[in-house]
């Protein structure tokens, strides 16, 4: 076993009280900086870990159908193995009701998606939208077909959450997983669907407090990104 060094602090040491301490100096609400920590623990993957994080925010008082909802969007950005495991903690703490199943019976929205979609990504994307599509026409036009259907139409147009909140969690998820184009993208994305500058520094600090050797980099992306799209 590795040795431990005396001065190593365990990134849920304290977690409690080091979220409380970003309450009074930050922007976001207590709910939704939960949802953020929330995913920042579903992407890391541990299950202690989750499981302490979500006992610790439904017992602040986050809704657990605001935190189902974050959870679920998370498989987009670190799979279904860790949304699966992340929900079904969840689903321990808090049961859904008796007798729920899997709906494969066709949906009425399914039309719907791919206008959603277009229309989310493209406020996500902004100017770099047709290039986003080009893009993914050279790496693979599936894929570009699934992000937009399924996860800007079926997954992050759905009601539950706003669209700040969802890019938001978004960039909570993504800050452990060291994709910085990905961040990147959705610090812009948060700035452009209506979220401030100082809400996504709130959500950046509320997942480095899991991740904390991913802070200075999101903090230069954010930088970068806000450099270059400045508030009006």
């Amino acid at each position: 076993m590795t040795p431990v060094h005396p001065g190593y602090r365990h990134p849920e040491a304290d977690l409690e009280s080091r979220l409380a301490a970003l309450e009074p100096v930050g922007r976001l609400t207590p709910a939704t900086r939960g949802l953020a920590l929330a995913a920042a623990a579903t992407a890391l993957g541990r299950r202690d870990l989750t499981r302490g994080v979500l006992r610790m925010l439904l017992k602040r008082g986050v809704p657990a159908d605001r935190l189902r909802e974050a959870l679920l969007q998370t498989y987009l950005f670190a799979g279904y193995p860790r949304a699966i495991n992340a929900l079904a903690e969840l689903a321990v703490l808090v049961p859904l009701p008796e007798g729920s199943a899997v709906d494969l019976e066709p949906r009425e929205r399914e039309g719907h998606w791919l206008r959603d979609g277009r229309a989310l990504c493209r406020r996500v994307y902004g100017p770099l939208y047709e290039r986003l599509l080009r893009t993914l026409g050279r790496i693979s036009p599936d894929l570009g077909r699934w992000m937009v259907v399924e996860g800007y139409g079926m997954v992050l147009s759905r009601p539950g959450l706003s669209a700040p909140e969802r890019e938001l969690c978004a960039v909570a998820a993504l800050l452990p997983l060291d994709v910085p184009d990905q961040l990147r993208a959705h610090l812009r994305g948060a700035l452009l669907v209506g979220a401030s500058r100082e809400e996504i520094e709130d959500a950046v600090e509320t997942a480095a407090l899991l991740a904390p050797e991913a802070r200075e980099e999101a903090a230069r992306l954010l930088e970068e990104v806000a450099e270059a799209h400045p508030a009006p």
